[in-house]
């Protein structure tokens, strides 16, 4: 039996909920390239949910928010894999910037 997949997606939120960010996929399952989304990705191993979408957030636009910060609101669950969502708000979000070559937006 092979072993699930682990992913995170996190909604970055400015303070009063009227901005968010998110980036446009160039890389990845070909069903997501060109597409929209949230930050987020594969979970390491021995790493929790909290932890990797903090990673990820990081790595993808540079905002570092702290593991703590994240509110987990929902678990997606399928044969292949299991998708951790995950919501924060963020005062500097105006500071997302392109850390890995995909766009990023805050709108």
């Amino acid at each position: 039996m092979t072993q699930k997949i682990n992913y995170v997606l996190g909604v970055i939120l400015n303070s009063v909920k009227d901005e968010v960010a998110f980036l446009k996929k160039d890389r990845g399952p070909e069903y997501l390239v060109g597409k929209y989304n949230y930050m987020g990705g594969k979970m390491e191993p021995d790493e929790s949910a909290q932890v990797a979408v903090a990673r990820e957030t990081t790595e993808e636009c540079g905002l570092v928010i702290p593991f703590g910060r994240w509110w987990l609101f929902a678990i997606y669950k399928c044969a292949e894999y299991n998708l951790f969502k995950y919501v924060t708000d963020c005062p500097t979000i105006s500071e997302a910037r392109p850390v890995e070559p995909e766009e990023v937006f805050v709108k």
